[in-house]
């Protein structure tokens, strides 16, 4: 049985499919994303055929499949939906994770290898991670109307935080360009510093800083009231395209991660979205 206390947020409404042989352990997922998102359609399938039948007729945000499965598994339904809906994040379930499984899984291209039992509050993070990034390179996402307008980030206040000033100075710019208003910081005490002086909506993060790396940012911020800042969505941003580094960033508590090479206008999409939607939910 899983328990959870994980608070659902105002994310975009998506769909999801969910494949596993076990009828319990696909109730529990079912059960899990409904009380974590509002507006979730998660789709279930028994069997990689019926799975991939689905896939072929719908046009799915993300597919969670379980890797062991009878006749055909988890990899091979992740090589048959790469070939007809190439991206389409698909995140991988396996009670039998070794360093093997989790690099054929990343260079197959899976969005995530999930070990079991499962954390419920990481996989709803990598779920979010790859619907909220993918719904941005297919130029639906939304967040009342924000995204798809030129400037998604106007009104919104965003912390930048990056120890490259050359680095730092490029993102505000170009975050600046989608209507944001940029604050900067150059390591995790000064972004603390300036959450709880000026209330960023949003804080975008590099993982690479000096003194404290990146992900001593949510540790730190989790332990403030939420009238200091506490509660303040984190995105991690990091020119590192490996899987560990998204894996802690999640682990850690950033609500998504994203590449620096990532389309620009895909970052403030992302940003939008997160930023309106936790502050819906905050009220």
């Amino acid at each position: 049985m899983i328990f959870f206390t994980i608070r659902s947020w105002h994310m975009p409404s998506f769909k999801v499919l969910l494949v596993d042989d076990d009828p319990t352990a696909l109730i529990a997922l079912r059960e899990m994303l409904h009380a974590r998102f509002t507006g979730v359609q998660a789709d279930v399938a028994y069997s990689v055929a019926t799975a991939f039948k689905r896939v072929l007729h719908t046009e799915y945000d993300a597919v969670v499949t379980d890797v062991r499965m009878p006749i055909a598994d988890g990899h091979a339904l992740l090589a048959s939906v790469r070939k007809v809906r190439p991206h389409t994040p698909v995140i991988l379930i396996s009670g039998y994770g070794d360093y093997a499984l989790a690099l054929k899984a990343m260079r197959s291209g899976a969005y995530d290898l999930i070990q079991k039992p499962i954390d419920p509050d990481y996989f709803c993070r990598s779920l979010e991670s790859a619907v909220l990034t993918y719904q941005a390179q297919q130029g639906r996402l939304g967040a009342e109307g924000r995204a798809a307008s030129a400037r998604p980030l106007a009104e919104l206040r965003v912390l930048a935080v990056d120890d490259n000033p050359a680095a730092r100075l490029l993102l505000a710019r170009t975050l600046a360009s989608f209507g944001a208003e940029v604050l900067q910081a150059g390591s995790v005490v000064e972004a603390l510093e300036a959450i709880q002086a000026h209330r960023p909506d949003i804080v975008v993060c590099d993982l690479r800083l000096p003194d404290e790396d990146g992900y001593a940012l949510p540790r730190k911020l989790s332990r403030r009231l939420p009238a200091e800042g506490g509660r303040t969505p984190l995105v991690a941003l990091t020119g590192y395209p490996e899987q560990e580094p998204r894996h802690r960033a999640l682990a850690a508590g950033f609500r998504t991660y994203l590449n620096k090479d990532t389309d620009p206008a895909v970052i403030a999409a992302v940003l939008a979205t997160v930023a309106v939607g936790s502050a819906n939910s905050a009220g």
